[in-house]
């Protein structure tokens, strides 16, 4: 119970400070919740368990939400590449969230807003495609297609770094390069690929959605499973990259008790 209270703790005081890591946590155990929800319990508009309207309003899987987590896990992996690889070179996506401020909330707030409009739109007016239904799933295509493709580049080329940047830790160790760096910032990289994979996969099926073949048996199938998996991918993805380090108590052995009464006495 005490590691647990610590770690809501820390958790609250996190978000409190609104970092990246905290924020990326909240928004994934909501909406991961939420689509487990639907999907338990209705299946995917195959049982009367829940509306259809309630079906259609996750039509979008939380796309828009889920890209708001890239663009957080962005963020956070530049700020890794900064402390702990500074002479590597940041991607132009990682430059300009650097740089201009309000281009982040604008990645973050419009691809929201239009998914949430859309999700709307599909339960009260699914027989009426107007430009909302038709533009959000084309931006949202492009948006995940610069960032997958962003990501993957990134990694890679932290790949090519890697012994390099181990060599340098290991001769300068400082406040901010460290084994739990190093650590830390290997597994943002295998994870950053992992990320990019599922998202170059997500938008690779999305094309199926705007044919005919989406309405036959075997491309519903396959479609709705490619999609819905990749989905969950990506939510893993942010959470393993977003990870806190556990709180690991100090253990007190036999031996420290015993050299601690033979230095009082």
């Amino acid at each position: 119970m005490a590691n647990q209270r610590f770690s809501w703790h820390k958790f609250v005081e996190g978000l409190k400070k609104r970092s990246h890591i905290y924020l990326i946590l909240l928004i994934e155990i909501s909406t991961c919740l939420a689509m487990a929800i639907v999907i338990g319990v209705g299946g995917w508009l195959s049982t009367p368990n829940i509306s259809r309207g309630v079906c259609q309003f996750f039509i979008t899987v939380l796309s828009g939400w889920g890209f708001t987590c890239d663009i957080l896990a962005a963020l956070l992996w530049g700020q890794a590449l900064k402390q702990s690889a500074p002479e590597m070179p940041i991607s132009w996506l990682g430059r300009a969230l650097d740089q201009y401020h309000v281009l982040r909330y604008v990645l973050y707030l419009v691809p929201l807003a239009l998914d949430t409009a859309t999700s709307v739109a599909w339960v009260y007016a699914p027989h009426r495609p107007g430009l909302l239904l038709n533009l959000t799933p084309v931006l949202i295509f492009f948006l995940q297609l610069v960032v997958g493709s962003n990501f993957l580049v990134q990694s890679v080329r932290f790949q090519t770094h890697a012994k390099l940047i181990e060599e340098q830790a290991r001769k300068t160790r400082s406040a901010t390069s460290g084994p739990s760096m190093d650590m830390f910032l290997s597994r943002l990289s295998k994870w950053t690929f992992c990320l990019a994979l599922a998202k170059l996969l997500h938008i690779a099926v999305l094309p199926i959605g705007a044919t005919m073949f989406l309405f036959t048996h075997i491309g519903w199938a396959l479609f709705w499973s490619v999609e819905m998996t990749t989905r969950s991918l990506t939510s893993l993805c942010h959470i393993m990259m977003a990870k806190p380090k556990p709180f690991r108590p100090a253990i007190v052995t036999t031996k420290d008790v015993m050299v601690q009464n033979a230095n009082a006495t």
